[in-house]
């Protein structure tokens, strides 16, 4: 029970005690009640005083408890905010830092896209070089082929010739204007030789023409084109004849438009004049 409860009771318990010795008229008992009741609550105020000093002494330590503890707790809320602080000043280099990679990144990023677009146009470059040169070699192989072809087809009517129609003297010449040029019996011609006859064919042989008068000091008399083939597209036999180009088939039909010529020429030459 509370100290101030039981003091409070026995006051009550006193003063009724007193109440009756009084009405009895024993005054002398009733002050020994009084005295003895002052004692006793006096007694029970000490006791609670006491108690409440070591309340008041427990609650002081509690407090002393707290007051450290709450020292503590600054001291930590101290450090954690220096801790903070100094998170919040890494943030911020590490913001920067990642703002000064990003930006590299992109500088790296557009310098890739840079090379991969340069790459890509190179590629498609080489691609166009190859293929000019898949072409170029193309017609390297053809021109090749086509210059065997003519250099056998030239050695093939020496040969002919030397033992079928010795008058007339084959030169080789594989240059702007004809494969060979035929000389003999006053007949002076240029022969182109191919395996088969195309437009391209007629028009070296014109433009040619010029280029063997100035190595030889004369105009062709006769521009052949030999189609080692033998075969002869109509419409590019009708442009040769448009364009003064004779065509033959061999040595023999050369030798026979060879020997043609040079046989009108003598008998002209030999027909006296008139007058």
């Amino acid at each position: 029970m509370p100290a101030e409860a039981a003091v409070e009771k026995a006051l009550e318990s006193a003063e009724r005690a007193v109440l009756a010795a009084v009405r009895q008229g024993d005054y002398e008992a009733a002050a020994r009640l009084i005295m003895t009741t002052m004692r006793e609550a006096f007694s029970l105020t000490l006791r609670s005083l006491g108690e409440l000093r070591e309340v008041v002494s427990e609650q002081g330590k509690q407090i002393g408890q707290l007051a450290d503890g709450l020292e503590a707790l600054r001291e930590q809320v101290s450090k954690l905010t220096e801790g903070l602080n100094i998170l919040r000043t890494r943030i911020g280099e590490l913001s920067e830092e990642i703002a000064i990679l990003a930006r590299e990144a992109r500088e790296r990023i557009s310098e890739l896209s840079e090379n991969v677009s340069r790459l890509t146009n190179a590629i498609r470059e080489e691609a166009k070089l190859r293929g000019a040169l898949e072409k170029g070699l193309e017609s390297l192989r053809a021109d090749v082929r086509g210059f065997r072809s003519g250099w056998y087809a030239a050695r093939r009517m020496i040969a002919w010739f030397s033992r079928n129609a010795p008058e007339y003297d084959i030169i080789e010449w594989f240059k702007t204007g004809a494969d060979v040029l035929v000389e003999g019996r006053g007949v002076f011609a240029a022969v182109e030789i191919t395996t088969r006859l195309h437009y391209d064919d007629i028009e070296q042989l014109k433009v040619g023409v010029g280029a063997v008068k100035n190595a030889w000091g004369r105009k062709p008399d006769l521009l052949v084109v030999w189609s080692e083939s033998g075969v002869v597209p109509e419409d590019v036999a009708r442009y040769a004849a448009e364009r003064g180009v004779r065509i033959v088939r061999g040595p023999r039909e050369l030798r026979e438009l060879l020997d043609r010529l040079a046989e009108e020429r003598e008998g002209r030459a030999g027909r006296p004049s008139e007058g």
